[in-house]
């Protein structure tokens, strides 16, 4: 019972570490690097989406909800509905890849185009009731098609990062963390 317990630790503390590296390279080093082409990458979504297909729906959400506070706390806007989303997306995919077994990829890939989509939209509207009267044109342009973009494009690389990071828990009873939830 006690190498579970430090098996889920483990797991728990390797994901908040990749949540703030991914949250670090997100907000310093990508902009930095590409800032003419207007890319942006939701590393903390694709993450999120990762652990919650990969280790459970306790993780999903527990993760979602740190990677949506990281996010909204390093924004400088204060915290807006992000965690919400956030914790949503990462229990939702495990329920799907529970519905679908033995196809977690597909999944992953399928539900992280639809969370994606889902991010942009929360995206739009937030600078459309913040900014007042921007074109929505503009709002598309330069808000909605690059973050769409940039995650779907970084969706198939940090997939395997999930798997890596999950592997502690891999030996441990599935039911023994999702009787939580």
């Amino acid at each position: 019972m006690n190498r579970k317990i430090w098996r889920h630790a483990l797991c728990i503390a390797l994901c908040i570490l990749c949540c703030i590296l991914a949250c670090a390279a997100q907000t310093s080093l990508l902009p930095g690097y590409l800032d003419d082409t207007y890319f942006v990458c939701d590393l903390l979504l694709c993450l999120t989406l990762a652990f919650g297909i990969c280790a459970g729906k306790a993780y999903g959400a527990f993760l979602g909800i740190f990677a949506g506070v990281l996010a909204d706390s390093t924004g400088g806007f204060g915290i807006s509905l992000l965690p919400l989303f956030y914790m949503l997306c990462g229990y939702f995919i495990a329920v799907c890849a529970e519905l679908i077994p033995n196809k977690k990829f597909p999944v992953y890939m399928a539900f992280g185009a639809f969370s994606v989509i889902g991010r942009s939209l929360v995206s739009m509207i937030y600078v459309m009731l913040s900014s007042g009267s921007l074109p929505i044109l503009d709002v598309i342009r330069y808000v909605t098609l690059p973050i769409l973009l940039g995650t779907c494009l970084a969706l198939p690389v940090i997939y395997p990062v999930g798997l890596l990071v999950t592997l502690p828990i891999k030996e441990i009873n599935k039911h023994s963390i999702d009787k939580i939830m």
